[in-house]
């Protein structure tokens, strides 16, 4: 798997690449850099990778800090992001997240990637979190006015939009309705059993009521559908080998330190005009996945609130009904047509 060193710290971060897609068209590629959550590292997003070239799109898969080859989070970020002050997760949570976009624009000129052009019809970058994910594409975002000044203007020619793939509540800093559920309530079971149920929990359908409510009460926050198998039992046992790493244990806690502060970076990333000011092109979107699990459809009504609050015009909404957390997996040529769609 290839590796890039990118940023300050000098991390490298390992990564697959559907490469350039040899198009018949005068029309340059679009590059689209796309970060993984807990558990499952970037090799989830290879069946939509495998497709990109024909759309002229190249996907480019991160594997975040301790997946596969990444450099792992070191023991003074993991131990603030833990244990440190608001002040110090604050900080350690932009230093580690910034890195996203380092990479992106290491990638950029190592890679040559083509710019926006004039009339938007090909060029440039997006950036798409999923999961967790999100927590790390839109603190990237939201810092833009810190990156060096000659970077910000580089990414102001590339960056066309930023897609927020069914993203958890607590990935945003929202708050969590009481009646989540989840795996670390089955305290009785062993941790091995725990830890497998909550993989076929989290890759499962889920009947929610009217989505279009808006109400929290139609919300099904437990029970799976019976109606669909789980995305697990669309993988082989080789695939979830290579896919699901032993990280997220270690992970967990620093993601946690993360998430209180991911409410002010994503409404800034999302809303902030001087964000905008500084990424021009910039297109935000919100994917979301109506028979995803519980927090990703109650994140869902909180970002519509949000955006009204905000006067909208700010996000742009689209809900594949039927979708679970795994639509990339379950449906590759559906997630990469919404793609296309969303980086015009």
């Amino acid at each position: 798997m290839p590796a890039l060193e990118v940023g300050p710290s000098k991390s490298t971060f390992t990564y697959t690449d559907s490469g350039v897609p040899l198009s018949h068209s005068n029309v340059p590629y679009i590059t689209v850099f796309v970060v993984h959550g807990i558990l499952f590292n970037n090799l989830i997003f290879k069946r939509l990778q495998s497709i990109a070239p024909p759309a002229n799109l190249r996907i480019v898969a991160i594997n975040r800090r301790g997946y596969r080859g990444s450099t792992p989070v070191s023991e003074e970020s993991a131990k603030l992001l833990t244990t440190g002050t608001a002040e110090e997760k604050l900080r350690t949570s932009d230093e580690l997240c910034k890195e996203i976009l380092y990479f992106a624009d290491a990638f950029i000129q190592t890679e040559g990637v083509p710019p926006i052009l004039n009339d938007r019809h090909g060029g440039g970058i997006a950036l798409l979190g999923w999961s967790a994910g999100n927590s790390y594409v839109t603190r990237a975002i939201a810092d833009i006015a810190n990156y060096p000044p000659e970077m910000q203007a580089r990414l102001a020619k590339y960056v066309r939009a930023l897609i927020m793939e069914d993203p958890p509540s607590l990935a945003l800093g929202l708050p969590l309705p009481e009646e989540t559920w989840s795996y670390s309530h089955l305290t009785s079971l062993p941790k091995d059993k725990r830890d497998a149920f909550n993989v076929q929990w989290l890759t499962a359908y889920f009947e929610h009521g009217d989505l279009s409510s808006r109400d929290k009460s139609v919300i099904e926050y437990i029970l799976p559908s019976s109606s669909r198998t789980p995305t697990l039992y669309n993988m082989t046992l080789e695939e979830r080998a290579a896919m699901i790493e032993p990280v997220a244990d270690s992970e967990l806690p620093f993601m946690l330190g993360m998430f209180p502060s991911a409410l002010a970076a994503y409404r800034k990333a999302c809303f902030d005009r001087g964000v905008r000011a500084l990424l021009p092109e910039m297109k935000v979107w919100h994917l979301g996945c109506g028979a995803a699990p519980s927090y990703g459809i109650a994140a869902y009504f909180d970002l519509l609130v949000d955006h009204e609050t905000h006067g909208g015009g700010l996000i742009n909404f689209k809900m594949i009904p039927g979708a679970n957390h795994f639509l990339h997996w379950d449906d590759p040529e559906k997630t990469l047509q919404v793609i296309v769609d969303m980086v015009q």
